[in-house]
């Protein structure tokens, strides 16, 4: 099992790397990374500032094709990743839950991919993606469709409700990501909370 951090994101309404900011003595990243570590035996991390990521000592992979985003991320990580299946979850995404994502791990059977839900939404950049996923994403790409989604009708897929979920953790929590300042205050919150 391999845990993927899509690390390529623009970032243009927090002005600054939303991995590289600092709660606490640690980075957002290194708080996704130091959750992925208890679960993964390998963890890559897709960047194409590899310069920016060196330092915390994991591979680190560029988009194969430009231009695609969370997609070509994807795609990016499963073609490096030597495991079946695979974790994606996005950098900004600092209040991750092992025991959540032990539980999707664990209802990949005969899927392509589990993805969770929060309310009536999907929740594509903290999912499960095996590497049976890689023919349909490559399809979606060399038709030039670039939604992370935009594959999701070639694949089998185990979408969990957020009611299954929060026997494993705090769902909503978990997703939060840090896409704004107002995001940022959220997640620091919370985080400070947990800690005391």
């Amino acid at each position: 099992m391999t845990g993927i951090i899509l690390a390529g994101g623009k970032s243009t309404r927090m002005g600054s790397s939303k991995a590289l900011l600092n709660i606490g003595g640690k980075t957002v990243v290194q708080r996704v990374i130091e959750v992925l570590q208890t679960i993964f035996p390998q963890i890559i991390i897709v960047a194409n500032d590899e310069e920016t990521y060196r330092h915390l000592g994991y591979p680190i992979v560029g988009d194969i094709i430009s231009g695609y985003g969370p997609l070509g991320g994807l795609h990016a990580g499963l073609t490096a990743s030597s495991s079946e299946v695979n974790f994606l979850v996005a950098c900004d995404m600092p209040l991750l839950q092992p025991a959540l994502i032990r539980f999707m791990i664990s209802q990949t059977k005969d899927y392509d991919a589990v993805l969770p839900k929060s309310g009536p939404y999907l929740e594509p950049l903290h999912a499960v993606y095996k590497r049976s996923c890689l023919p349909a994403v490559e399809k979606v790409m060399a038709a030039g469709r670039k939604k992370v989604t935009s594959f999701f009708d070639d694949i089998s897929i185990n979408y969990l409700e957020e009611e299954e979920l929060v026997a494993y953790g705090q769902p909503k929590r978990a997703f939060l990501n840090v896409n704004t300042p107002e995001d940022w205050l959220t997640v620091r919150k919370l985080l400070q909370d947990l800690e005391e």
